[in-house]
């Protein structure tokens, strides 16, 4: 069964991601507010790896795709030290996929790398001077250190 948010989530991942890494401070909040409406609303579950069958595959890929195309420059925004509605607009993205992508079959659609360039990313807000950034940044860092490695 494919979803209509299946056939068009790439395309639109792509046009938030282009919105996202090309505009002011003021685009980029609501960019990254609708980059995590996109990933709290997402089908997440459907065709994961427990899974078996062509189109399973099919749709694992696909949202590998979305994961690779929308945290990098989703974790480059933590790097942007002048506006802190920026960053904390990165923080809530990652912690929502965090949370939508919770369990084990679900996790393993984030690849080993892109866990690593989160954990990278998020050592620019680890001291951040705005405590609720500092604060989510650090919980993030432990719940992706407590996931561990998706080859054990």
């Amino acid at each position: 069964m494919e979803y209509t948010s299946d056939k068009h989530g790439e395309r639109f991942c792509s046009i938030l991601t282009v919105a996202l890494t090309s505009n002011t401070w003021k685009v980029q909040v609501v960019v990254l507010a609708a980059i995590k409406l996109f990933v709290e609303r997402m089908n997440w579950v459907n065709g994961t790896p427990d899974g078996s069958g062509e189109e399973s595959i099919q749709r694992i890929t696909m949202l590998r795709n979305i994961l690779g195309q929308y945290i990098p420059p989703v974790c480059e925004c933590l790097e942007v030290k002048k506006y802190a509605a920026v960053r904390l607009g990165s923080v809530e993205v990652l912690e929502t996929m965090h949370s939508a992508l919770q369990g084990h079959v679900r996790l393993s659609l984030l690849t080993e790398e892109l866990k690593e360039h989160i954990l990278d990313s998020l050592k620019y807000v680890y001291s951040d001077k705005e405590p609720n950034i500092r604060d989510k940044a650090l919980e993030l860092k432990n719940k992706f250190l407590s996931l561990g490695s998706t080859g054990s």
